[in-house]
């Protein structure tokens, strides 16, 4: 563990809940871009359910809660000290340095290419934890802010970007992390 391993096409790389919440498991990651010596990885299934911030405000992808999750809880419970230290440091939106991060709305379209490519499955803790899901698939955040300042934009169960959004403090979007990883 620790380094990170390519299996079927996906690398393997931190210990989350997958099944529940008494033990971790590993985590699988899709290569959306590699450049030099890093690649950017995105969760291969929504790993958690809960709000993009933490009650209805207006709010942008620096100041949410869930980006402060992300980049605490987040990675401490995911990733032991060793993987952390691989995990590059991102400018996303608004000048903000993250570690771990919600690909934005260019970035989903740009990675993925096709809405059936941005369709996403949640994990068995990501449905308990209250991830809505519609013939298998989850809607999942997205750091872009939605069409009114109180809103954020996510993939919905067909892979479609929604770009107006959705209510920030709504719980039963999924969370499906991304980030820079150092190789």
């Amino acid at each position: 563990m620790g380094n990170g391993f390519i299996i079927s096409g996906l690398i393997e790389f931190g210990r989350y809940y997958i099944d529940d919440n008494t033990m971790k498991d590993a985590v699988h990651w899709l290569v959306l871009a590699k450049e030099n010596n890093r690649m950017l990885l995105i969760a291969d299934k929504a790993v958690d359910s809960g709000p993009y911030h933490c009650c209805h405000d207006c709010i942008s992808w620096d100041t949410c809660s869930l980006r402060s999750w992300l980049n605490k809880d987040f990675i401490e419970s995911c990733f032991d000290p060793g993987e952390q230290s691989r995990i590059l440091t991102t400018e996303t939106s608004g000048g903000a340095a993250d570690k771990v991060f919600l690909l934005s709305s260019d970035e989903a379209e740009n990675y993925f290419g096709s809405a059936e490519n941005r369709s996403c499955i949640p994990t068995g803790y990501a449905q308990k934890r209250g991830a809505w899901v519609n013939n298998g698939l989850c809607y999942w955040w997205l750091r872009s802010q939605g069409g009114y300042a109180d809103s954020a934009a996510f993939v919905d169960y067909n892979g479609e970007i929604i770009k107006r959004g959705d209510s920030v403090n709504d719980i039963r979007a999924a969370v499906r992390p991304a980030l820079w990883l150092a190789v």
